[in-house]
């Protein structure tokens, strides 16, 4: 009896304790999160924005040096969500954003504006952007 009780804590703490990644990550992910689809609703507002990253580029020869990770669906397609990280942030990133991102299912914090009618947001650090294994 005692060694299923041990067995049901241990399987509790794994499930229940935070896993490492880059942001915080916690039973909880992207709490009041909105979804990228949605993003442009919330327009100069703060938000927690969660999606997939379909495509992410290094656009290195741009002004400002910019990573951009497309979120929902891959550029150029306009109906996507757009994380900009600005050349000058790259090396708070412990490897390049374009790679550590692609592919992943993100949680993006930050104030969502409108470029050319695609609401996007702009990440300083690794802590604005939570990786998630799956949705």
């Amino acid at each position: 009896m005692r060694s299923k009780s041990l067995l049901l804590v241990l399987t509790l703490m794994a499930v229940l304790s935070p896993t490492p990644s880059l942001g915080v990550q916690t039973a909880q992910f992207c709490p009041r999160a909105v979804r990228w689809q949605n993003a442009e609703n919330y327009v100069g507002q703060r938000r927690n924005v969660r999606g997939p990253v379909k495509s992410a580029i290094f656009a290195r020869q741009s002004s400002g040096r910019p990573t951009f990770l497309n979120v929902g669906r891959p550029f150029p397609n306009p109906q996507r969500f757009t994380v900009v990280i600005w050349g000058r942030h790259r090396d708070r990133f412990p490897s390049p954003p374009e790679n550590l991102y692609r592919g992943e299912y993100i949680c993006a914090s930050g104030k969502i504006r409108l470029f050319e009618g695609v609401p996007e947001t702009f990440a300083s650090g690794p802590g604005a952007i939570d990786i998630r294994g799956e949705p």
